[in-house]
């Protein structure tokens, strides 16, 4: 059983990272309820860093394999290597560009001005990868698809995401008990991570 360091002390993470259930892997399937809980789970811990009541932390290297996994499939945001700390009162960071190439939320590495809105995007590829299926796919996609706004002003704060993601997930657990015959199923599910290719290799530029 491993013994990772995360935010908060020492955890056991058995089941690794989501990335290990995404992709080349011979992991089941996650089941869509389960990896809905797990985002919602990320998105509260990302939420958590960006509420600071003097600053806030940004993570700056949001992805697949920085999500783990714990024994009871609870996920938590993990390596802060690359994470900065941010006065309230400063609209941005201006900072060489770090990340990792596919989740580098393009209005950074075009601007070189670090916000939480750069989280954001980066937890909007997440999102976007693996198959994504059942009742809460529109709501789920359309809480993605903000993430994923050009612009850092037009993506939502952590707090609007949750708050999507949860709906999904009554959205979800709405179709079950009502079993909904309009549901998609895992036949036609949508594939994200053709649309959005995500990398696992690091963006290291400058000091």
């Amino acid at each position: 059983m491993a013994k990772i360091q995360v935010k908060g002390g020492m955890d056991s993470f058995i089941h690794g990272t989501l990335r290990d259930h995404l992709y080349n892997t011979n992991n089941p399937p996650l089941q869509w309820e389960k990896r809905l809980k797990m985002c919602i789970a990320a998105a509260h811990g990302l939420h958590y860093l960006h509420r600071g009541p003097n600053h806030i932390s940004i993570h700056r290297d949001v992805k697949t394999t920085n999500i783990l996994l714990s024994e009871k499939w609870v996920a938590k945001i993990s390596d802060f290597g690359l994470s900065k700390l941010n006065n309230l009162s400063n609209t941005h960071i201006s900072t060489a560009v770090k990340g990792s190439f596919g989740y580098l939320d393009p209005e950074y590495f075009r601007l070189q001005q670090l916000t939480e809105k750069s989280d954001v995007y980066s937890f909007g590829v997440v999102l976007c990868e693996g198959k994504i299926s059942l009742p809460s796919l529109l709501k789920f996609g359309e809480v993605a698809t903000s993430c994923l706004a050009s612009e850092g002003i037009k993506r939502p704060v952590m707090s609007e995401v949750v708050c999507g993601l949860e709906l999904a997930m009554q959205l979800q657990e709405s179709g079950i008990n009502g079993n909904d015959e309009n549901h998609v199923n895992d036949s036609t599910a949508i594939d994200y991570h053709v649309l959005f290719t995500s990398g696992s290799g690091s963006l290291n530029v400058g000091r």
